[in-house]
């Protein structure tokens, strides 16, 4: 968060998703921080499954009520061969290497049973992914394209998670999109990898390479048919708090969540269901892909290994009462920041105070509000500074 001082003040600190695990976060400044822990994870929840993912992973097959843990590795720990001048085979790796391999495999191996018990076998290969933002993408990505069956979860309409919102990322201060896209099309591509947007997990049971997971979804109120054309949205005049720009400014009720939307579809509010905005958003479709009759739904899945990668939130900054945060309006919190930066945001780039919409003249920063506090989060929050 920030201290104001003639204008907005950006901000501090982010806590783990309220449904979130332990989750192990690299130091880097870079996509590659994330995306070496999904890499990671992937590899632990084929390893986990029996396949040959090489190195061990992060616990990929944990469940919302289990505590994280080592995960098999399903190392190879056969040593390599090289072709010799005589054109005989030899080891590259010596004895000793191939022994301390086979024991590091055995001890995780049997740290894994301790915590979760030995199993009877896999009796499913397919691998669910929970959270679709840049390191649940990665790790989806990763695990597909090695040959496995994927499902990726998101809650919210649309993937990328809260690195969407962001202006630029450090140290290359690139916009976040450069990276995502290109993430976008190898989902696109990959027919081993399906994505199910505005679902959540209800219930895990069973155990590691056969589970089953209850899985929820929320009505989006348009049909796979939807091409992004925006006519339904030009059908209605109702407004609704924008929760892309967290609450920053109004959005219609008829919505792409953002301009580089993946999905790119349309997503409809239920408060218009019954009026006559309705029927106007519905005759408004060409594709007549509006369908009102959706409800919410739960299914079940059969899956192999689970990685959890909820990812974060931003600490509640009302909560720090001696900066009123919840008091006055041009007192913002570091990714309420980012969203006036963006080109994209609320007031498309440009810093203005939130209370008016006047220029800001100062802006006064408070580093760490909230994390490294034994009174909030003891922990340093990592985003904040590198955001």
């Amino acid at each position: 968060m920030g201290g104001m001082s003639g204008g907005a003040a950006a901000a501090a600190s982010g806590e783990p998703a309220d449904d979130a695990e332990d989750e192990d976060e690299d130091e880097d400044d870079d996509f590659a921080a994330f995306e070496a822990a999904a890499k990671a994870a992937a590899a632990g929840a084929m390893a986990n499954m029996g396949g040959g993912a090489a190195g061990s992973g992060a616990a990929a097959d944990e469940a919302p009520t289990q505590d994280s843990a080592p995960a098999e590795t399903g190392e190879d720990t056969t040593e390599d061969e090289a072709e010799a001048p005589s054109g005989e085979t030899a080891p590259v790796a010596d004895d000793a290497k191939s022994a301390a391999l086979a024991a590091a495999a055995g001890n995780i191996k049997d740290a894994s049973e301790k915590l979760f018990g030995k199993t009877d076998g896999v009796k499913s290969q397919t691998i669910l992914v929970v959270g679709g933002g840049i390191a649940g993408v990665t790790a989806a990505l990763e695990a597909a394209e090695t040959g496995y069956d994927v499902i990726l979860l998101e809650k919210e309409p649309f993937l990328g998670g809260r690195v969407t919102r962001l202006n630029r990322y450090f140290p290359k201060m690139c916009h976040p999109t450069c990276g995502l896209e290109i993430n976008y099309q190898r989902i696109k591509r990959n027919p081993r990898l399906k994505v199910i947007t505005m679902a959540e997990v209800q219930d895990v049971s069973g155990s590691r390479g056969d589970y089953t997971v209850t899985v929820k979804t929320t009505p989006r109120y348009t049909t796979s048919a939807c091409d992004g054309c925006g006519l339904c949205a030009e059908a209605v005049e109702s407004e609704v708090s924008n929760p892309f720009n967290y609450g920053l400014d109004k959005v219609k009720t008829v919505r792409l969540s953002h301009e580089h939307a993946f999905p790119m579809a349309y997503v409809i509010d239920p408060s218009i269901i019954g009026t006559d905005e309705a029927d106007k958003v519905k005759a408004a479709c060409p594709k007549d892909a509006v369908d009102f009759e959706q409800t919410e739904e739960s299914f079940d899945l059969n899956i192999g290994a689970i990685i959890w990668a909820t990812g974060w939130k931003p600490y509640n900054a009302s909560k720090i009462e001696v900066y009123s945060y919840d008091k006055c309006d041009d007192i913002i919190n570091n990714v309420e920041m980012e969203r006036l930066a963006n080109h994209d945001g609320p007031t498309g780039g440009k810093i203005l105070r939130p209370s008016n919409g006047e220029e800001v003249k100062k802006v006064a920063m408070i580093q760490c509000a909230g994390s490294r506090d034994i009174n909030h989060l003891a922990y340093c929050s990592m985003i904040c500074c590198l955001a």
